[in-house]
């Protein structure tokens, strides 16, 4: 539930802050199009800190990827395979 996050901010600002810690390290970031919560404006937020970031769409997918569509997720894992 969303209720949840309230009164989180700053945690979640001192994970934000922390970013650049992770920004060298390999990132795949799987993509609900269809997820109500987190638009284009978010996915561009997220390419911004980490650039170097392979992004995967589905078209099809909503807010909870894994859950939804859990083929196409783990066809993207193994499709950049990690040392």
């Amino acid at each position: 539930m969303a209720c949840a996050l309230v009164g989180s901010d700053a945690f979640y600002e001192t994970l934000w802050s922390r970013r650049a810690e992770l920004a060298p390290r390999l990132t795949d970031i799987v993509w609900g199009d269809k997820d109500p919560a987190f638009t284009d404006k978010h996915l561009a937020r997220w390419r911004d800190a980490f650039p170097s970031a392979v992004v995967t769409r589905l078209p099809n997918t909503g807010h909870f990827v894994a859950e939804e569509t859990p083929e196409a997720v783990i066809t993207t894992l193994r499709a950049h395979p990690r040392a």
